[in-house]
């Protein structure tokens, strides 16, 4: 998605500043290319081997894909949202809910919010209603957030 020129679709680079020092230095982050390539490679260490027949082609896509059908130089996203829809759980959040995502450490190793009035205010813009990370989303091996 960052290849994106037109901005059209969006992925968390859009609302974290992840090439950030501070961003990097509190998450790991990698691209999807990355991770089809160590975790899908079907490899012994692999945990969500991708069918051998489409391999190249989803590695293709991890790279670079357009949403949609694709075209002859790229190819359709279609491919990448299938593989993580097959090994992934999918939280029933969505934007277009008005559901605002709060990572709160306090919530998260507690059940007790840190900052309560600090995330309900940050939710507060288009009346969003509060989704707490919790140790529920961290139960699954792979957690497929759909922008």
């Amino acid at each position: 998605l960052r290849q994106d020129t037109a901005k059209k679709h969006r992925g968390l680079d859009a609302f974290f500043d992840m090439e950030s020092p501070s961003f990097q230095k509190r998450v790991k982050v990698i691209s999807m290319e990355e991770f089809v390539l160590r975790e899908g490679s079907g490899q012994s260490q692999s945990q969500f081997p991708a069918d051998k027949e489409e391999f190249d082609h989803l590695i293709k896509a991890a790279k670079e894909c357009k949403k949609g059908s694709g075209s002859d130089t790229l190819k359709s996203c279609d491919i990448v949202h299938a593989y993580l829809s097959k090994h992934g759980t999918t939280p029933e959040i969505t934007a277009s809910h008005h559901q605002c995502l709060i990572f709160d450490k306090g919530m998260f190793d507690t059940g007790k919010p840190d900052n309560e009035k600090g995330a309900s205010e940050f939710c507060s813009s288009g009346n969003r209603k509060m989704v707490y990370v919790t140790k529920d989303f961290d139960e699954p091996q792979l957690l497929y957030i759909q922008a």
